[in-house]
């Protein structure tokens, strides 16, 4: 495989990178070169799709729907441009707030 090998003027026109990043770009790298890469520039790659949520681990649930209400579910998805699976976690989310919001109305009319 050929290296690419861009110039400063490369950098500022295709990447909008300023002289000064430019700058601070060639001292990382002649500092990695010389094998004092600081430890704080250092990242984990971590290979794959994201995690949709960082807190909460997803499971899978299964359930059946009319063939009719799937078509309407298909055609809103589209229209968002979201997955099924995204579609349904914030029709879920959505419900329940607003069963709380009932929950907690009712809470305070002294029923």
């Amino acid at each position: 495989m050929e290296a690419v090998v861009l110039t400063d003027k490369d950098l500022m026109e295709k990447l909008g990178m300023t002289r000064e990043e430019i700058e601070q770009l060639k001292r990382d790298a002649d500092a990695y070169d010389r094998g004092e890469w600081p430890e704080a520039k250092s990242v984990t790659v971590r290979y794959g799709r994201p995690p949709l949520f960082e807190d909460d681990e997803l499971v899978s649930v299964t359930f059946k729907i009319g063939r009719s209400q799937l078509k309407r579910v298909d055609e809103a998805v589209k229209e968002q441009g979201c997955s099924r699976s995204e579609f349904l976690r914030c029709a879920v989310e959505d419900a329940l707030r607003l069963l709380e919001s009932e929950e907690s109305e009712g809470a305070g009319d002294g029923a």
